[in-house]
């Protein structure tokens, strides 16, 4: 199942996932088994430290929509209101 996610996801981008985190998707899965498709490539984004701007460049998505999915990504962690994303994302 990890290995769809990655299968989906750019090349270029998989490559250097699979690279640097390989098993990032899994341990990221096994703390949230009910993350979709769409939520694990945010925090394998998230992961490399992309900013809204670039992860909507490369998804072809507008930066607002990237915003609104990091919102609900951030409840659906349930993450305190002083624990930033992608402080939670890079730790995994």
């Amino acid at each position: 199942m990890v290995i769809y996610y990655l299968l989906i996801m750019k090349d270029n981008l998989k490559n250097r996932i699979i690279e640097l985190y390989p098993d990032f998707p899994k341990k990221l899965l096994n703390v949230h088994p009910n993350l979709t498709r769409s939520e694990v490539e945010l925090c394998i984004y998230l992961k490399f430290n992309l900013t809204d701007y670039e992860i909507a460049e490369m998804i072809n998505r507008n930066k607002r929509t990237i915003e609104t999915k990091r919102y609900r990504l951030r409840k659906k962690l349930k993450l305190e209101k002083t624990q930033r994303l992608n402080t939670y994302i890079l730790k995994l």
